[in-house]
């Protein structure tokens, strides 16, 4: 099928062939074509003559004598449909086209990637008979005594450096034993993590727990950074795919003793289940959707939590109308955020609203203060640091790190580096290594801070760089002890005397 300069084939998405009726039906709003290099839904403008023609053969390869042709004029004033299939994307701070959010969350649309695994005996739906917000959460009820439960929650690739914190509403049984497995991938090996929700036992891979959780069949949020677990159970990788997300009350391969313990009938609500992008303020979100018209505007309003949100029955002017296909994020506030965009296309009809989340850095780090100093002083043998001025909501990217100490490059998952996040300081130290970096009587040490990224991405407009000296002359401090036994516990005293 041709339109204009642009062909599909049957197999696309808004064509369909009814071999039975013998129909080839177009859905025009559905198609997609490729701008730039990406794929963006079809527009047309208003009053424009369409031009469209159809060719197609047998199974023996015998074709049309002549293409089937037809034309028409859009006319956008019959047009009464509101954006359909709308969707949210984010085009990132140095990249041209946008990246879709993994997942929709508010089920306000549909159930998403959330199925049963295997022959499970699961009942999952999409219910009004409770929700955390909007009209629509998802229920998911144990449907057999001792069985798993075990449901996946996604089933699509994502990188977990840009997707860190998961978020969530939930509304739970008491007897509910449910936890979270998450598939991680690295550069030398893929396993599953585990992530504590509502099981009482604690054996298996586990690298952390959902904090604070509360059962008792009230709605309760959750949201905790699955990137700094998996970053601290698997070190020194410099990615993390997380390739499936699944939630289960079964045994575990690695627990022998335990078994499945959720009774049939054990239920669970969940809404607003966001996988929560942490980007900078220059980044853009961009709402898309299948409409011929084009979407074109939308009504966009941000606050801390969903009750600051326009509700389900807002009015037609809630929110700030911004014309165009995106909004720069810059306006939206710091730190964790609700967004609420409801999509206008080109005739101003009005979508259903979307809600998303995200974590927004409100600025560069900045660089306060470094030390030993001033520049070229002669100092005792002590641990280097930088001051630092950074959104704490967002925190410093310790992987980024790459520090020079007199001519060996460190990165930030040396040793030798530690960042103490509640005072905002990054110190590297030598007698953290083993062995132990000294820096010897009388050394000029040159110190660069080469690279450091908050976890938005975001760099100083300037890294610092300066020089000591090491004057064992200046140490008023005597060696540190550690005593210790691979076998047996130890222990040391002192007599607090003066005598040998």
């Amino acid at each position: 099928m041709r339109l204009g300069d642009d062909e599909w084939a049957a197999d696309a998405r808004g064509v369909t062939l009814d071999a039975a009726a013998n129909e080839l039906r177009v859905d025009l709003a559905a198609l997609a074509v490729t701008r730039d290099g990406a794929s963006v839904p079809l527009t047309l403008p208003d009053g424009q003559e369409v031009a469209l023609s159809v060719t197609a053969s047998d199974e023996n390869g015998l074709a049309l004598a002549a293409p089937l042709t037809a034309r028409f004029t859009l006319d956008r004033a019959h047009d009464t449909t509101p954006p359909r299939d709308a969707r949210l994307a984010l085009r990132w701070s140095g990249e041209e086209n946008p990246s879709a959010w993994p997942g929709d969350g508010t089920f306000e649309q549909g159930v998403d990637e959330w199925m049963p695994h295997g022959a499970e005996p699961v009942m999952i739906e999409r219910t009004t008979a409770q929700a955390a917000a909007g009209r629509y959460s998802l229920r998911l009820v144990c449907g057999q005594n001792g069985s798993n439960f075990t449901v996946y929650v996604r089933r699509s690739a994502y990188d977990l450096s840009r997707f860190r914190v998961i978020s969530f509403d939930y509304l739970a049984d008491p007897r509910l034993r449910l936890d979270f497995l998450f598939l991680v991938s690295t550069p030398l090996e893929t396993r599953y993590l585990r992530v504590v929700f509502a099981d009482r036992d604690r054996d298996g891979a586990i690298i952390g727990s959902v904090p604070d959780v509360i059962l008792n069949r009230t709605w309760q949020h959750a949201e905790f950074n699955l990137y700094d677990m998996v970053r601290q159970a698997l070190p020194d990788h410099e990615s993390y795919t997380v390739q499936g997300v699944l939630l289960s009350g079964g045994r575990w391969t690695d627990s022998p003793q335990r078994f499945a313990g959720n009774y049939a009938g054990t239920e669970v609500y969940f809404d607003n289940f966001f996988f929560v992008p942490t980007v900078s303020t220059d980044s853009a979100l961009e709402w898309q959707g299948d409409d011929l018209s084009g979407v074109t505007a939308a009504r966009v309003a941000a606050a801390p939590t969903l009750d600051g949100l326009p509700g389900p029955n807002a009015a037609a002017d809630a929110g700030r109308l911004v014309e165009g296909p995106s909004t720069n994020l810059v306006d939206y506030g710091s730190g964790l955020t609700y967004l609420w965009v409801r999509p206008i296309d080109g005739r101003g009809n009005m979508g259903e609203p979307l809600i998303t989340r995200v974590v927004l850095a409100s600025g560069r780090p900045e660089v306060v203060r470094t030390w030993p100093g001033p520049d070229g002083a002669r100092v005792a043998p002590q641990p280097i640091g930088i001051a630092l001025r950074y959104d704490r909501s967002v925190g410093i990217d310790l992987p980024s790190v790459q520090l020079e100490v007199g001519g060996l490059v460190y990165s930030g998952q040396s040793a030798t580096i530690a960042l103490d996040n509640e005072r905002g300081e990054l110190t590297w130290s030598g007698l953290r290594s083993q062995p132990q970096v000294v820096l010897a009587d009388g050394q000029e040490v040159q110190v660069r801070l080469l690279a450091l990224q908050d976890q938005a991405g975001n760099s100083p407009e300037a890294l610092p760089a300066w020089k000591f000296t090491v004057d064992y002359g200046e140490d008023r401090t005597g060696p540190r002890v550690d005593v210790g036994s691979r076998t047996h516990t130890a222990v040391w005293t002192d007599q607090l005397t003066d005598e040998p």
